[in-house]
């Protein structure tokens, strides 16, 4: 008979253990899954920021290509006014100084 208290004895203590041993790994799941929801909610703010930033940069950039693009439309013109000018003040020159002989 004591050999069997003993036996009762050794199983709960061994159920005891098993028992502090779930509740050890139930309180470390809970912590686990407390941090990934914290680690979740971090990557999904700093996922909207920068893509908040990406779509700034690109509005910007759009911007900036159609001032390059207007630029673009006036230097030919620009450019057919100078060469005019220039022409111009060639012949100018020439007809004023005598030109080569």
């Amino acid at each position: 008979m004591t050999e069997r208290r003993a036996n009762d004895k050794t199983t709960m203590e061994r159920f005891e253990a098993i028992e502090r041993r779930l509740t050890e790994g139930d309180d470390l799941m809970r912590q686990l899954t407390d941090g990934i929801s914290i680690n979740t909610a971090a990557i999904n703010r700093v996922d909207a920021e920068a893509i908040a930033e990406l779509v700034a940069f690109f509005s910007a950039m759009q911007g900036a290509f159609k001032v390059l693009n207007w630029i673009g439309k006036l230097a030919m013109p620009i450019g057919a006014i100078i060469g005019m000018c220039t022409a111009g003040w060639g012949a100018w020159v020439i007809f004023k100084g005598g030109g080569r002989p």
